[in-house]
Formats: structure tokens, sequence, C-alpha cells
């Protein structure tokens, strides 16, 4: 696993991604509200637990409630900073 691992990281390239389509839903809409966010994918979700991974993040930034995470896929993730309280 740690090599599938080393071979994903070593792949990854922002030319290669496609870019991320959002349904037109009020779930997903580009708001004031979330012009500070972070769009992510898991390397590997067969393993991964979006959950999981969307409850560390936070606590591995200490920004525990100043953070919501979606899933918006299997893959894909969404986590939107409250500006508010980081100031």
């Amino acid at each position: 696993m740690t090599d599938n691992l080393h071979a994903a990281l070593g792949s990854m390239s922002l030319e290669d991604d496609e870019p991320i389509t959002l349904p037109d839903s009020p779930r997903f809409r580009v708001l004031e509200a979330n012009k500070i966010s972070l769009l992510g994918h898991l390397l590997n979700a067969e393993y991964q637990s979006m959950a999981k991974m969307i409850e560390y993040m936070p606590t591995a930034w200490t920004v525990y409630d100043k953070v919501l995470g979606i899933a918006l896929s299997r893959d894909r993730f969404q986590l939107t900073f409250n500006v508010r309280k980081i100031s």
C-alpha cells in the first residue's frame, strides 16, 4: 500500500486534473460565505474514510469550530472556513 500511495503522490499534477463541476444546488452554490474554502480529494478512497478526513483536517490546523466540511462525491470534499471566527 505504501508503494501505491507513493506512486499516486508522484503522479499528481495540477495540469492532469479535470475541473470539478458542482451541481446547481443551494448546497454547492458559490456564495460570499464560501469565498474561503478548499476543495480536496482522497488519494485512496477505497481505504480512506471521507468522514474521518473531514473530521481530522480542522483538528490538524487547530481551527475546530471554524470549518464546515462536506462530501461532494465518493472521493472529493469541500472545507469552508468561517472567516469571522478565524479573525
